[in-house]
């Protein structure tokens, strides 16, 4: 009775720390995507940031270009601006022409407006709210990347510049982030099945001295002489 009461006792034990643990892991997993994802915004964010202080500085050499000379000058240095993994930068106007798309500066501007993507999202009126927004704003989906005809899960942050009524956005992909969270929670896993290995492998010379203990109560006593 003592035994099966123990055994119980421990399967009971093990299946709670088990369950407690799991819902622990499950929690900090979550908690590192949303890390991931917001260090990736911030990164975003600040790629285009770094591109308002370009512009703003550009502006200033009123002499030696004109207007439409320092736009053209400021999408061939974006078109040579790489972050991340395969971040790149994309400039539209507000009235919905594409400037610098997929990374290249366009000879001639390409219509942004009626581009909707298999998700649903029309990319030009999602920019264009998030540009009116004090400081802009970040957004998920999936598109293309430069070299490769697949979709994949992307973010972009995007500002927009009032001055030369430009949405200035940094895009990058989170298939790469999504590895390296992924492997983060393999670790995580792993450590938390080794975790219940140990605990079980410390009950079973338990479990052995309770059976013996047991076995020896219920044995009948010797004869007397």
């Amino acid at each position: 009775w003592i035994f099966s009461s123990s055994i119980l006792a421990i399967l009971i034990i093990s299946t709670i720390w088990f369950i407690s643990e799991s819902n622990a892991v499950q929690k900090e997993i979550s908690s590192l995507k949303e890390n991931a994802l917001e260090y990736q915004k911030a990164e975003l964010k600040k790629e285009v940031l770094n591109l308002i202080a370009y512009l703003k500085f550009t502006q200033q050499d009123t002499v030696g270009y004109s207007q439409e000379q320092l736009k053209s000058k400021a999408l061939r240095y974006f078109e040579s601006v790489r972050f991340g993994n395969d971040g790149y930068i994309f400039v539209n106007t507000y009235d919905g022409n594409a400037l610098l798309f997929n990374g290249k500066k366009l000879e001639e501007p390409k219509r942004m407006s009626d581009l909707n993507l298999p998700s649903g999202i029309n990319l030009y009126e999602t920019e264009m709210n998030l540009a009116k927004l004090p400081g802009g704003g970040a957004f998920q989906y999936e598109f293309m990347k430069i070299d490769d005809q697949k979709s994949y899960p992307k973010m972009s942050y995007i500002i927009g510049f009032d001055q030369w009524e430009w949405i200035l956005g940094a895009g990058d992909y989170l298939d790469n982030l999504d590895n390296r969270v992924m492997l983060m929670e393999k670790e995580l896993k792993k450590n938390l099945y080794k975790g219940l290995l140990i605990g079980l492998g410390s009950f079973i010379p338990m479990l052995l001295l309770l059976l013996f203990l047991s076995s020896s109560s219920s044995s009948p006593p010797p004869p007397r002489q």
